[in-house]
């Protein structure tokens, strides 16, 4: 998953469990000034996740919200697992969802 130029891993897991980020790295190819730092949950309900976020060094351009561009302001998760190199494309499961929810 990457937010704003910074990259980190999630996996999922078995009911009723939480993951905690809290250690953020740029993503390989980014080159600007954020500085993104914070915590991430992930929360696992059977089938169901939930993320629960308070970040720091994020744009300020996007204290409203997302905008009409792709990708613009929000958070999404990728298919890879790594951020040394391309996290792949978004994450879900396009046998499911017709078009990409990111």
């Amino acid at each position: 998953m990457h937010l704003a130029g910074r990259c980190w891993g999630l996996f999922l897991l078995p009911a009723a469990l939480a993951l905690t980020a809290t250690d953020f790295v740029p993503y390989y190819n980014y080159n600007g000034d954020l500085a993104v730092a914070g915590t991430v949950t992930v929360t696992t309900d059977g089938t169901s996740q939930t993320l629960d976020y308070s970040l720091t060094g994020t744009d300020i351009s996007c204290a409203g919200g997302a905008g009409s561009a792709e990708n613009s302001c929000g958070v999404h998760i990728h298919s890879g697992t790594a951020c040394d190199g391309d996290a792949g494309g978004h994450f879900y499961d396009d046998e499911l969802v017709a078009s990409d929810p990111w």
